[in-house]
């Protein structure tokens, strides 16, 4: 039964994992949501919020207990002395002056210690009440607050970075099937010139022309497939996906898609960008680094505690007689530190943070006023981009119109070629236009909504 179930919890492991890594077709909203988990930006800003949470916890530790323990063996080839001078009433003396021996005034040498010492200690410090402690607690999940607004910026950016290269693949894939077409309009009517030549109805310059324009064509497909390939790259790259892996885009711009764009509107909240949390944020913690200068005018009170224990022999090997040889030491103390005058020192060091402060207020009242000249070019610039589409369809509904009567003019007898491959030259010409007005105006929504705070939210 064991067995069996560590079976079934491979295959699953193995399905989910080939699932993952046959997953080649993304619509928009997949090829976003794949970018989130694997753009490199958005990876860095999460092991910053991780790194954040790690600075939280370091900065807990700070007002918790610190122990260290000691362990100190010493040798002392020389020892040093201490000087006295020979004095027969002092204790140290040695007695009444002998003939030959020291005299009053002569200089003895005492060992401080023998020639070797081991000591073994432990401390314990914790601090009490320091008022700075407090406030970089506040300021360490300020700063992790940071991190994750950081980190939700990162991810509006790379929103954009997709959504932006998806369309324009898109685009480029749909100009693909445009320039099909019109290769095999132009393929059948240069087989229809080739049979109206044998049978005496065209002239040799009609087929070459047509040969010409189709040529020309084809070039321009091949163009064409290097920019998709390019854009298709220019997608994987912002995703984070395998360049070497294929990819499909299963959405589609329709007409209804275009239409939704004129609808839009320039109405949401500078509250609802990243840059401006992340402004709130940096305001926050100014504010803490001035609370943390003040903070220092308030006195500290630490505590200690100590113990261990010292011996000291004349051999060495001694120094491993545990009992009477060793002497046990304890001492238990508080330290109240309280700062007196600092020569203004703190004083200046906040005036600089009040400088700071004042600085990150101006830097939101611009943003806000910059969020709104944002949104309102962002709106004028959909809107002439829905106009300037609006006209290129039109011109390209005329194009093949054109391309339409002149074919059938040709073939009935009464058009030339001229008009076929200057019509066909027009339809290229109307219909690259078309697509580049597309993609402005899908560019232009995207901008908009990045002005607005619509484009990504979590």
């Amino acid at each position: 039964m064991y067995h069996k179930r560590i079976t079934i919890w491979v295959l699953m492991a193995l399905s989910t994992i080939t699932a993952q890594a046959q997953q080649t077709a993304f619509s928009l909203k997949e090829a976003v949501d794949y970018a989130i988990k694997n753009n490199e930006s958005v990876k860095n800003a999460l092991l910053d919020v991780q790194s954040a949470d790690y600075k939280v916890k370091e900065t807990i530790t700070l007002g918790l207990p610190q122990i260290n323990g000691a362990i100190q063996v010493a040798h002392s080839p020389k020892i040093q002395s201490f000087v006295l001078e020979y004095d027969p009433n002092s204790p140290f003396g040695g007695g009444p002056a002998q003939p030959g021996g020291p005299q009053v005034g002569d200089p003895i040498f005492l060992a401080l210690s023998l020639k070797n010492s081991a000591q073994a200690s432990i401390t314990w410090n914790q601090l009490i009440f320091d008022g700075s402690y407090l406030v970089g607690l506040q300021a360490a999940n300020t700063y992790r607050q940071l991190s994750t607004r950081s980190l939700l910026a990162s991810k509006v950016t790379v929103a954009e970075n997709v959504t932006k290269a998806y369309y324009g693949a898109l685009i480029n894939q749909n100009r693909i099937g445009l320039l099909t077409s019109s290769i095999a309009r132009l393929d059948s009517s240069l087989k229809e010139a080739n049979a109206y030549l044998k049978n005496g109805f065209a002239e040799q310059l009609d087929v070459n022309r047509l040969e010409v324009a189709l040529n020309n064509l084809k070039v321009e497909k091949q163009k064409t497939e290097r920019l998709v390939e390019l854009s298709v790259n220019l997608l994987k790259f912002q995703m984070g996906y395998d360049i070497k892996q294929p990819i499909m885009l299963t959405d589609k711009v329709t007409d209804s898609d275009i239409a939704k764009l004129g609808t839009e509107t320039g109405t949401g909240s500078f509250e609802n960008r990243a840059e401006y949390k992340l402004l709130l944020t940096q305001q926050a913690l100014n504010e803490l680094d001035l609370k943390n200068v003040k903070a220092g005018y308030i006195p500290k009170l630490y505590g200690s505690f100590s113990a261990g224990s010292l011996t000291a022999a004349s051999k060495f090997g001694n120094l491993t007689e545990f009992g009477s040889r060793w002497a046990d030491y304890s001492q238990i103390g508080v330290q109240l530190q309280v700062p007196i005058f600092d020569s203004f020192q703190k004083y200046w060091q906040g005036q600089q943070k009040k400088v700071a402060i004042e600085k990150t207020r101006n830097n939101l009242e611009q943003f806000k006023r910059s969020v709104s000249l944002q949104t309102a070019s962002a709106s004028v610039s959909l809107e002439n981009a829905l106009a300037t589409l609006q006209t290129q369809k039109r011109t390209l509904q005329l194009a093949e119109e054109v391309v339409r009567v002149t074919k059938a003019k040709f073939k009935q007898g009464i058009g030339s070629n001229l008009e076929v491959t200057t019509a066909e030259a027009d339809l290229k010409d109307a219909q690259i236009n078309y697509f580049n007005a597309t993609l402005d105006a899908l560019n232009a929504k995207v901008d908009l909504d990045v002005a607005t705070g619509k484009l990504y939210s979590e």
